[in-house]
């Protein structure tokens, strides 16, 4: 008898073992999955935000057009770099970045126009906030699995 509850007492311990562990390599791979999200969000971020900050010297004229050229190529190069990089994730919702990906396009529409009006201006910057707006639900993620991980009772 003392045997058969020994070794019982052994499967159920490692049966827990293993559902810790699992728990943990769970974790782990959500936790990868944000940064990444948080990361290729936040280049994008930061490629609109330097194109906000020079659409006003483009409007006034102090920009060639060869040079706004450049920085409409470097923006669409970040945006693949930012599909690609998003899309070879396993990501469960892809509400929100079908969102992200839906503001990004609009962006590029607003940069590539020929012309580029006050109403752009502001459009542009509106959408660069949302971006950002994603960005910072990413980061809070990212810090709320980090936390989730260091507070592991069996750490």
């Amino acid at each position: 008898m003392k045997k058969k509850d020994f070794l019982l007492i052994g499967i159920m311990f490692t049966l827990f073992i293993i559902v810790l562990f699992g728990i943990e390599k769970n974790d782990e791979q959500h936790l990868l999955i944000a940064k990444n999200k948080n990361r290729v969000t936040q280049s994008l971020h930061n490629q609109m935000a330097l194109i906000n900050d020079t659409v006003e010297s483009y409007y006034n004229g102090d920009i060639t057009n060869e040079e706004w050229s450049c920085y409409v190529e470097s923006y669409a190069n970040v945006y693949d770099i930012y599909i690609t990089n998003i899309f070879t994730l396993k990501i469960d919702d892809l509400r929100k970045i079908q969102k992200i990906d839906n503001l990004g396009l609009a962006y590029m529409q607003l940069i590539s126009q020929e012309e580029i009006d006050r109403s752009a201006i502001k459009n542009m910057k509106s959408l660069s906030s949302r971006i950002y707006q994603y960005k910072e639900e990413f980061e809070k993620e990212v810090i709320t699995l980090e936390r989730k991980r260091s507070n592991y009772w069996w750490k």
